[in-house]
């Protein structure tokens, strides 16, 4: 068995976080860099077809006009191991900006490419 862990740049200006891992924790692979939807799919497909979970790490869905999602919230007053986390705080105001049209195609796009 093999685990994905994809964390989705919100542009495709901005690097993608990738890691494989297998059954028993070991890093196959690990890197952050700027991935087309093409390349993602195939290093997803180089890690095989069977025994393989993927988790993707992308704000879909969006209610919130301002500020954080509860999830969000939640996650940055954590601790992990003793450590905060940082992240970015989705909203639907940050769509309403001049690029907007386009980052979300490329969240429609990249996540009818995963499926």
């Amino acid at each position: 068995m093999k685990f994905i862990g994809i964390d989705l740049a919100w542009t495709y200006k901005n690097e993608t976080g990738l890691c494989v891992m297998d059954d028993t924790g070991n890093v196959l692979y690990l890197d952050a860099q700027v991935y087309s939807d093409e390349a993602l799919v195939e290093k997803i497909l180089e890690y095989g077809h069977d025994d393989l979970c993927v988790a993707v790490d992308a704000p879909l869905v969006i209610a919130n006009q301002t500020g954080a999602r509860e999830a969000d919230r939640l996650v940055t007053r954590a601790r992990f191991h003793g450590h905060r986390l940082m992240l970015f705080m989705a909203n639907r105001s940050f769509f309403e900006k001049p690029m907007a049209v386009f980052v979300e195609r490329c969240f429609l796009q990249k996540s009818r490419h995963l499926y």
